[in-house]
């Protein structure tokens, strides 16, 4: 006798189901049916079938008299067709879009300079994958006539761990370059004469009164260490503080101010953002999904 032999596999209930009600012999070797239509498959693409749904079905060899049949309702068949994970993405206000929408939107966008887009994350779920994307706009243009972007050389550094060993803490002691580890990191660059670095004072301890010691907090200066203390006796920034830090900053090439980087627990650079005024959710929402 011919049996259908599954080999079990993480399931949706979707393909669960298609499994179970997986392709019958009726006899013919090229003839079966889905629901009540028949169809003419040749045996040497039954394998190729089975791999692209991801079904792990081995269909045992034919006899000639033997002959089986399976119902299988006319729903599986355009299902059939929509198999595999689609994509969806969750934008700054937390609503979720399809593919044709997101697009709609980077037309939109596009409209007013050029066009960057970053992926943040992507978590799958059954048959979707949830893409967290960060969209920005460039305006500016040098001499040429090409776009510019300030962040440019620190937005290189996304994917790779950032160098926390080539500063010094308040004892002029190297920080080790585990440091950040096991810890979501908010960096922040400033220093105390820019007025949207204070501006966003109140934001980024905003950011630190909610998230406290689950997340590391640092805020990295040129400035030496008299004149942030002096500053710190009237808009107190409550971070991790690092001072007279000009030479690891020009390595890392900051030169627009504020600079703000997220890294993830392993202190791997995610995303860079400039002034963070309009982006404080966003920031909250992106440091909680990497607590996960």
């Amino acid at each position: 006798m011919n049996f259908l032999r599954p080999c079990i596999i993480q399931d949706t209930p979707f393909l669960l189901a298609f499994r179970i009600a997986f392709f019958c012999n009726l006899g013919n070797p090229k003839e079966y049916w889905l629901g009540f239509v028949k169809i003419e498959i040749s045996d040497f693409l039954l394998p190729a079938i089975a791999n692209t749904l991801s079904l792990a079905t081995i269909i045992s060899k034919k006899t000639t008299h033997m002959k089986k049949t399976i119902l299988i309702f006319g729903t599986m068949f355009c299902s059939l067709v929509a198999f595999g994970q689609q994509n969806f993405y969750e934008m700054p206000n937390g609503k979720i879009i399809d593919y044709k929408t997101y697009q709609t939107v980077k037309e939109n966008l596009a409209k007013n300079g050029k066009l960057e887009e970053i992926i943040i994350s992507k978590i799958s779920r059954n048959d979707s994958i949830i893409i967290t994307p960060k969209l920005n706009v460039l305006t500016q243009k040098d001499e040429n006539g090409n776009y510019t972007d300030p962040y440019g050389e620190q937005k290189k550094l996304i994917g790779t761990h950032f160098p926390i060993e080539i500063f010094k803490n308040k004892k002029g002691v190297k920080y080790k370059s585990n440091t950040l580890e096991n810890k979501p990191t908010l960096i922040t660059f400033w220093f105390t004469n820019c007025i949207p670095c204070v501006a966003e004072i109140p934001i980024l301890n905003n950011l630190k009164d909610t998230l406290k010691d689950k997340v590391n907090f640092f805020a990295i200066t040129f400035d030496n260490a008299e004149k942030v203390e002096n500053f710190m006796q009237k808009r107190n920034l409550n971070y991790n503080h690092i001072v007279d830090a000009k030479e690891p900053i020009k390595q890392l090439k900051v030169s627009a101010y504020p600079t703000n980087l997220i890294l993830n627990k392993e202190g791997i650079i995610i995303d860079v953002y400039g002034e963070i005024s309009d982006s404080e959710k966003t920031i909250l929402q992106t440091l909680n999904k990497l607590l996960l």
